[in-house]
């Protein structure tokens, strides 16, 4: 349990260092989190800064939160998951540019 106790506390961490970033340091940020609650059932936690509205992404897969921090759950392969929420969040991020 040690390790997976480990990677609890690194992705909690991961979390708040985002959510504790000063406005302003950081122009646009967007991020996605995985945890694999079992074969390919996934767990994907969102966080952005400024306008990156990444609610909208969790809502597409039936989940939600609020416009800097959402989550929601996802079936496939990782690979596959992470391209499809990195393009996501391009588009969140290039949105919020306009």
């Amino acid at each position: 349990m040690d390790g997976y106790d480990d990677e609890l506390r690194r992705t909690a961490y991961q979390k708040k260092a985002v959510s504790k970033l000063p406005p302003g340091d950081v122009l646009d940020l967007a991020v996605a989190f995985f945890k694999e609650n079992g074969p390919g059932d996934w767990r994907v936690s969102m966080r952005s800064k400024g306008a990156i509205n990444v609610n909208d992404i969790a809502r597409e897969f039936g989940g939600g939160g609020h416009t800097n921090a959402s989550g929601c759950s996802a079936r496939g392969d990782f690979a596959d998951l992470k391209m499809l929420f990195e393009g996501k969040l391009t588009q969140a991020i290039e949105a919020a540019r306009q």
